[in-house]
C-alpha cells in the first residue's frame, strides 16, 4: 500500500496505520488513554521550555550582547528606584496626612494662616484684677519700667484682633516656663489666661476656639520655629502666611534674621510691632542691637552666648517634643548637632571608682528611683576619651555598678533609659592628645542625643568621586556650620577638588560655587558618572551654580565685581598631602620662553603648565580675594597649618585689615604638625589703598619665586618661604619612634564641658569639639 500523501500541500493525507493503539491479535483498534497533546496543563510547560531553550541558544550565540543587555536593564531598574524612592517616601507622608485629615485627627485642619504672639513675661498674680500692674508680672531687672505691663497687654490685644480679622488664622501665644522663681508657669499660658479673664475672646467669639499655646520656646527664634511646628501639629499643614506680634524694635530680628533662618518667603511674612515702655525705648534698642548681632553671627543659636541663654531659660528641663510633629523641619533642629554627642544628667563623678560610688550614692534618691523601676528598660554604655577600653573591661566596669538598684529589664536595642559611664585618663601627651589634668570618671543618664545620622549618609567610603585630599564629611559639616551655610547664602570654594565642602554647604541649603586649577578634576573627573557633579546627584542636592577652572593666584573676576559671596570655605593646599600650584611653568617663570596663546583646535584638551605655590603667597591671595568678594559680615573659613615644638604650638595666624578673627580650633595631626580651623568675619571695606598694597605684595611674591627657583630651595619654600635655608639645613629632633601613637580627627577637642545650669540637672555635655561653645 502506498503511504504517501496525494501531493505536496494536499489538504488530505493517507496513513498506513491509524493514530490509535492497534491490537495485532484481534486486528482491532484500542481506545487510547493517553492525554492529548493539546492538554492545557502541558502546553504552558512546553512553551516555557521552548522560550528557555531559545534564550539559552541566544546566550551561547551572543554572550557579550546578552550580558550588556542584562546589565543595562539592571542599572535602569536601580536608577528608577533611586530616583523615585524619595517621592514614594513623601507620598507616604502625604497619604498619612491625608488620612489623618479625612479621619479628623487634626482638630484645626481648616486653618491656613498663623498669628504668633511672642511672650516676654509670666503672670504671677493669683487674681486677674490687676493685669496692668507691674507687680502682677515676673519682670527681669531690665524690664522693671513704668508701663511695662501695658506693653504685654498690647501684644495680646493685637494678636486677638489680627486673628479676628482672618477667619482662617490660628492664634498661638508662644513662650515656655522660662523663670524659675515664677514657678512652672509658661509665658504662653499667662497671655492666654489674661485674654480669657479680660473677656477679649468673648468680644471676638470666633477667636477663642482658634487661640492656643506653644509652651516650649526659650528665645525669639524658637518662638517662630516652634510655633510653625505647633501649627503643623494642629492643622496637618504648614502656614501659608505668618503674622508675628512683638515690639517694633524687634522687627529686623524676626522679619529678616529668623525668617531667613527657617527659609520662609518674605512676601508671606507680616509683622505687627508695638512700642516699648515709655522711657525704655533707648535702652531697649541698645540691647536689641547686641542680640541682633549675636543672631547675625549665629542664626540658629548654636554658640556660646545664645546657647547659654537657652539653658538658663529652661529651669525645669522641659523635654522639647519637636520635631516629632513636624518631621519635614527636622534639619532645623539638628543643625547645631554636628559634633555634639549628647546631654546627660550627671549622677556622680570622681577620680576613682570608689569616689564615683560615693557620689552616686549621695545623689538624691528622688532623682534616681523614677528611672530604676521594675517596669522600665535600660542600657548602660561605657565610653572613653583618648583610649580604648576592651569589651571585657567594659563588662567588668558595668558589673561594678551593682550598688545602683537597677530593677528594670536590660534592652540594648530600644531602652527607655540610657545610662553612660564616661572615663578620661591622665595619659599625658605621648599619644598626640593634650594632657588631661586629672583622671575623671562620670556616670549619668542620657537626657538627649544629637541626630548624627547624616554623617554615615555622607561618609567618604560610599561617595562616588573621591580624591586624595577629600575633606572628611564630619569636618566638612563643621566648616559649613562655621561659615553659616543656609538657604539664600552663596558659598564659594576656590580649591574645590572633589567638592566635599560644597556638598556639606549644599546640605544646609546654600547655593554653591567652586573653582580649581586642575581642569581634569572640575571638568572630567573619572568619567561622565564619576565627577564632582555626580557627588551632588548622589545625595539629591542642588547642583553648584558653576565650577570653574581658575587660579587663586590669578582670579578670573573682573575688577569691578565685588561683594558677591556670603561665605568662602576652603582647605588651601599647604604641601603636606598635596602641594599648591599656580599658573606658569618653570621656563615661563624664568623668562626662557615667552607667553603663548593656545591654538583654537587644542583648547579643549590643553592642560596649562603650573608652578609650585608657596603657602604664604596662597594665604595672601586667599585673604585678598575674600576681602574683595565677600559681602560685609561674610565669613572666611579655612585651615592653616602650623609646626609644633616640644608638643606646644606657637601659632601666628594670617591677618588682614578687612577681617576679624572670631574662632580658632586646633586639630593635632601629629607630634610635630597641626592645623587650625580659622573663622574670620569681614568687618572692614575693601578700599583702594588695600587693593594697591595687595598688588605690590603680589609682585614681591613673584620676584621671590624667581629667587627661590634660582637658589634651588623652591620645594621647601612651598610650605614656609621664609628662612628656607635654615629649614633645609636644620635636623629634626623628632625621629620615627617619637611619633604620636594616636592621631585622632579631634585630638585637641575637649571631652567634657560643664554647662552653667542653675539647678544642676544637666551638668555634663559630652562633646567632640569646643568649636561650638
Amino acid at each position: 500500500m502506498n503511504n504517501q500523501s496525494f501531493g505536496t500541500g494536499s489538504p488530505k493525507s493517507f496513513h498506513a496505520y491509524p493514530r490509535v493503539d492497534f491490537d495485532l491479535e484481534s486486528g482491532n483498534a484500542r481506545k487510547s488513554f493517553r492525554k492529548s497533546k493539546s492538554t492545557p496543563l502541558i502546553d504552558p510547560i512546553r512553551k516555557i521550555n521552548s522560550v528557555v531553550n531559545r534564550i539559552h541558544y541566544v546566550c551561547k550565540l551572543h554572550p557579550v550582547a546578552v550580558f550588556l543587555a542584562a546589565l543595562f536593564v539592571g542599572i535602569t531598574i536601580l536608577v528608577v528606584l533611586s530616583v523615585y524612592e524619595s517621592r514614594f517616601r513623601m507620598m507616604g507622608f502625604r497619604r498619612s496626612d491625608d488620612l489623618s485629615l479625612s479621619l479628623g485627627l487634626y482638630p484645626l485642619a481648616n486653618l491656613r494662616n498663623l498669628v504668633m504672639v511672642a511672650g516676654h513675661s509670666i503672670y504671677t498674680s493669683t487674681t486677674c484684677g490687676k493685669v496692668d500692674s507691674e507687680d502682677s508680672w515676673f519682670l527681669e531687672p531690665y524690664q522693671k519700667n513704668p508701663g511695662q505691663a501695658a506693653t504685654f497687654l498690647a501684644h495680646i490685644q493685637e494678636g486677638v484682633e489680627s486673628a479676628a480679622k482672618d477667619k482662617r488664622s490660628l492664634l498661638l501665644f508662644s513662650g515656655g516656663e522660662t523663670r524659675k522663681d515664677a514657678g512652672p508657669r509658661s509665658e504662653a499660658q499667662s497671655y492666654w489666661s489674661v485674654a480669657e479673664s479680660q473677656g477679649w475672646f468673648g468680644q471676638q467669639d470666633s477667636v477663642r476656639g482658634r487661640a492656643l499655646t506653644e509652651e516650649h520656646a526659650r528665645d525669639s527664634f524658637e518662638n517662630l520655629l516652634f510655633s510653625v511646628c505647633r501649627f503643623r501639629e494642629l492643622t496637618g499643614t504648614y502656614p501659608q502666611n505668618i503674622t508675628v506680634v512683638s515690639y517694633d524694635f524687634k522687627k529686623e530680628r524676626f522679619a529678616h534674621l529668623h525668617r531667613l533662618a527657617i527659609g520662609f518667603p518674605e512676601g508671606r511674612f507680616f509683622y505687627i510691632g508695638t512700642p516699648a515702655a515709655p522711657g525704655a525705648q533707648e535702652a531697649a534698642e541698645k540691647g536689641e542691637a547686641q542680640v541682633r548681632a549675636q543672631f547675625q553671627e549665629d542664626p540658629y543659636g548654636c554658640l556660646s552666648s545664645l546657647h547659654r541663654k537657652r539653658l538658663k531659660r529652661d529651669p525645669f528641663h522641659r523635654l522639647i517634643p519637636y520635631p516629632n510633629g513636624c518631621p519635614e523641619l527636622k534639619g532645623l533642629f539638628s543643625y547645631c548637632g554636628i559634633l555634639v554627642k549628647g546631654f546627660y544628667e550627671l549622677w556622680g563623678q570622681g577620680s576613682s571608682y570608689e569616689e564615683l560610688e560615693k557620689a552616686i550614692k549621695d545623689f538624691p534618691d528622688e532623682r534616681k528611683l523614677p528611672y530604676l523601676t521594675s517596669d522600665s528598660t535600660f542600657r548602660i554604655t561605657v565610653d572613653s576619651f583618648g583610649k580604648v577600653i576592651s569589651f571585657q573591661e567594659q563588662n567588668e566596669r558595668i558589673q561594678g555598678l551593682s550598688y545602683i538598684p537597677f530593677m528594670g529589664r536590660v534592652d540594648l536595642r530600644n531602652p527607655e533609659h540610657r545610662f553612660w559611664l564616661i572615663e578620661t585618663d591622665d595619659y599625658g601627651s605621648n599619644n598626640g592628645l593634650p594632657p588631661v589634668v586629672q583622671r575623671t570618671i562620670f556616670f549619668g543618664r542620657e537626657v538627649g542625643a544629637a541626630d548624627r545620622k547624616l554623617l554615615p549618609t555622607y561618609q567618604l567610603k560610599s561617595r562616588r568621586y573621591l580624591g586624595p585630599t577629600a575633606m572628611d564629611a564630619e569636618m566638612a559639616f563643621l566648616m559649613a556650620n562655621q561659615g553659616l551655610a543656609q538657604p539664600g547664602k552663596l558659598v564659594y570654594d576656590p580649591f574645590v577638588g572633589t567638592g566635599s565642602i560644597l556638598v556639606a554647604a549644599a546640605h544646609f541649603g546654600a547655593m554653591t560655587m567652586g573653582a580649581d586649577i586642575d581642569i581634569r578634576v572640575v571638568r572630567d573627573g573619572r568619567g561622565p558618572n564619576c565627577n564632582v557633579w555626580s557627588n551632588f546627584e548622589q545625595y539629591n542636592l542642588p547642583m553648584p551654580i558653576s565650577l570653574l577652572r581658575a587660579d587663586n593666584n590669578l582670579p578670573p573676576w573682573r575688577s569691578s565685581l565685588k561683594e558677591v559671596f556670603d561665605a568662602i570655605i576652603c582647605d588651601p593646599p599647604y604641601g603636606v598631602r598635596a602641594g599648591g600650584r599656580k599658573s606658569g611653568g618653570r621656563k615661563l617663570l624664568r623668562g626662557t620662553v615667552d607667553p603663548y596663546t593656545v591654538p583654537e583646535e587644542k583648547r579643549l584638551d590643553h592642560i596649562p603648565s603650573t608652578a609650585p605655590y608657596s603657602l604664604a603667597e596662597c594665604m595672601h591671595d586667599l585673604l585678598d580675594l575674600s576681602a574683595k568678594m565677600l559681602v560685609m559680615g561674610g565669613r572666611l573659613v579655612f585651615f592653616f597649618p602650623v609646626v609644633r615644638e616640644d608638643g606646644l604650638t606657637n601659632a601666628q595666624f594670617p591677618e588682614h585689615p578687612c577681617f576679624t578673627l572670631i574662632a580658632s580650633c586646633e586639630q593635632i595631626l601629629s607630634l610635630r604638625y597641626s592645623r587650625y580651623l580659622l573663622t574670620m568675619v569681614k568687618t572692614g571695606a575693601y578700599t583702594e589703598e588695600i587693593e594697591e598694597s595687595a598688588q605690590k605684595m603680589h609682585l614681591e611674591f613673584k620676584e621671590n619665586h624667581l629667587k627661590w627657583l634660582e637658589d634651588g630651595n623652591l620645594h621647601s619654600a612651598v610650605f614656609s618661604p621664609a628662612d628656607s635655608q635654615e629649614a633645609l639645613g636644620a635636623k629634626s629632633k623628632f625621629d620615627r619612634d617619637s611619633k604620636p601613637k594616636y592621631r585622632g580627627k579631634y585630638a585637641s577637642m575637649l571631652p567634657v564641658v560643664p554647662l552653667p545650669v542653675d539647678s544642676g540637672l544637666i551638668k555634663l555635655a559630652y562633646l567632640q569639639s569646643n568649636c561650638l561653645l
